[in-house]
């Protein structure tokens, strides 16, 4: 994203905001399509994946399979860094 009214950076963190604000672009780590009809669509945070045993695991995916199960209303899943540093789903 681009924009004249976009942030300047994270507060005392240069490295966050390098990785983040790229030759004027801000890349936010959201994941879209693009409809038939020119409307983008924002569907996932591509930071929301978990590689587990060489498969990508995306948590709208778990989403789909806890809603699946009988009982269940509604749900989400969030992506969280364990202490190793890897990353679980925490329904």
């Amino acid at each position: 994203m681009r924009s004249s009214s976009m942030f300047r950076g994270y507060w005392q963190d240069p490295a966050a905001t390098e990785a983040t604000i790229r030759h004027e672009w801000c890349h936010t780590g959201d994941v879209g399509r693009m409809g038939e009809r020119g409307l983008v669509y924002l569907v996932d945070r591509k930071k929301d994946v978990i590689i587990s045993g060489g498969e990508n695991v995306y948590s709208p995916e778990v989403e789909d399979a806890i809603s699946a199960l009988d009982g269940v209303a509604a749900c989400a899943v969030v992506v969280c860094p364990t202490r190793s540093g890897a990353r679980r789903c925490a329904p």
